[in-house]
């Protein structure tokens, strides 16, 4: 409850995809994130997501998305991409989970092992979504915040409602097993 009563937060993921990291594979990211209080809860304000390997990192205000090489320094706008084909990142939990409440996918999906390489990647148009669940807070709120400049939108998965606020509800009950841990189903996706 003291934390989703903050008035402002700063999250920080210092390496999502961690295995990913130790193994030398591309698909980590170092994140943060500002958020502030709203109404009942918290919601992103501006976020960095950088991807090393790739020699990137993507940053927002209050309005735009932007992508800027790390070496050369150059800012580039970003814009929404169409993703190649329909595919959507998913966890191995959360398709698990998918299966036991009869939910079918209709389209293949991922998992690179990072949740904000993932959910990046639904951002910017390399996915056409992404579902989440078993996730922790640190890995939504970054890519939320660029999610949301491009015209993406939080879910709940079974009810389809509109998500415009993150409370203590959204998060594990079971706070010492599961600390920060997602507590609902959720798909980030383009309006529509």
């Amino acid at each position: 409850e003291k934390f989703m009563g903050e008035n402002f937060l700063i999250i920080i993921d210092p390496i999502d995809g961690t295995r990913n990291f130790v193994e030398g594979r591309r698909e980590f990211c170092v994140a943060a994130c500002l958020t502030k209080r709203v109404t009942d809860g918290i919601w992103p304000v501006v976020s960095v997501i950088a991807v090393p390997l790739d020699g990137v990192m993507y940053w927002c205000d209050d309005n735009k998305v932007y992508r800027e090489d790390i070496v050369t320094g150059e800012i580039h706008e970003v814009q929404r991409g169409t993703p190649p084909q329909d595919m959507v990142s998913v966890s191995s939990k959360d398709r698990w989970w998918l299966a036991k409440n009869n939910y079918s996918l209709r389209c293949p999906w991922i998992s690179s092992g990072s949740s904000v390489y993932d959910f990046l990647g639904s951002a910017i148009g390399r996915l056409s979504g992404s579902i989440l669940g078993s996730q922790r807070l640190w890995d939504l709120v970054s890519p939320l915040a660029i999610a949301e400049r491009l015209g993406l939108i939080l879910r709940d998965l079974q009810t389809g409602e509109e998500i415009g606020t993150l409370t203590s509800n959204d998060l594990s009950p079971q706070f010492e097993r599961r600390p920060w841990g997602l507590a609902r189903r959720m798909v980030l996706a383009p309006k529509g």
